[in-house]
């Protein structure tokens, strides 16, 4: 089935028969990710990503497959040949203009950090039946933060005039706005908002999409495949309850869980250093010129 694109991303539920005990259901809500915004070509802009899904009666299985692109989004469901959509949710829609960015998105990482793991240090003083909910949700909360720390670090790097305009230059969307030419000087005093519009729609935790806009500033990440990993995990636990696509159940422990925090730390400590180090060196260029 195609539908109209969400550039941002957003949610769909499904409505369909079971093939198995023939109820009719609608799904829970299934995540559709955002276009690649780096893509060189639109044509080249397509992300996917699949969900599993259940009879509510029978329990039979289903696997969901999104596909979404600046052309469309489609879906398809194994062994399903007709359903419906019975609601979207199109994150375009969200309203982000009350939110205000700290001084030092770094320093508020640390903390929030220091809280979950805090959590993790007692999380064995609650009942014994909660413990694997508790780490599944420290685990996905990190990735939040993480998700968190980006886009606060690149609004505040684009605040800076020369590098808005190295973003704005380099940053897919930016490329497909159109500007009659005599509205282009009203257009200029609010480039920083229509660049930060299209940045909120961004999903952070695509770190090969988010890695590419740090980088059109300067910043280029360090290699981080434990972070691959970890938000691959988060996919799972958010998405699957814990289970990979081959239906294998994470098992996680309190030792394991506190190793992918510290990694986690450690990457965005590095990435900070990276982005200060910018920052440092374009002040001192600016000295040397006056």
């Amino acid at each position: 089935m195609e539908l109209e694109p969400m550039i941002a991303g957003g949610k769909v539920w499904l409505e369909f028969e079971c093939a198995n005990c023939h109820n009719t259901f609608t799904t829970d809500e299934i995540a559709v990710p955002s276009p690649n915004i780096l893509a060189e070509k639109p044509s080249e802009s397509t992300n996917e990503d699949d969900f599993d899904v259940y009879c509510p009666v029978c329990s039979a299985e289903y696997r969901v497959e999104v596909w979404s692109s600046f052309y469309e989004l489609s879906i398809e469901v194994d062994g399903i040949d007709t359903f419906e959509v019975a609601k979207t949710y199109d994150d375009n829609d969200e309203h982000y203009y009350d939110y205000e960015i700290p001084d030092d998105p770094f320093s508020v990482f640390k903390y929030e950090l220091s809280k979950i793991k805090e959590l993790l240090t007692h999380f064995r003083e609650l009942p014994f039946q909660t413990h694997e909910n508790v780490l599944k949700m420290i685990t996905s909360n990190s990735v939040t933060l993480l998700e968190t720390y980006l886009l606060d670090s690149l609004l505040i790097l684009i605040s800076d005039t020369n590098r808005l305009k190295k973003f704005a230059k380099a940053f897919v969307p930016m490329k497909s706005k159109m500007i009659p030419l005599n509205e282009i000087f009203d257009k200029i005093d609010g480039i920083e908002k229509v660049v930060t519009d299209e940045i909120y729609k961004i999903q952070f935790h695509n770190l090969s999409t988010v890695n590419g806009m740090y980088a059109s500033v300067g910043v280029e990440f360090p290699k981080m495949r434990d972070v691959y990993l970890l938000i691959k995990l988060r996919h799972d636990l958010v998405h699957r309850n814990g289970r990979t696509k081959d239906g294998q159940y994470h098992v996680l422990n309190d030792a394991e869980v506190n190793d992918k925090l510290n990694v986690l730390e450690a990457a965005v400590g590095q990435i900070e250093e990276r982005i200060q180090s910018v920052i440092i060196a374009e002040a001192l260029s600016q000295t040397d010129i006056l």
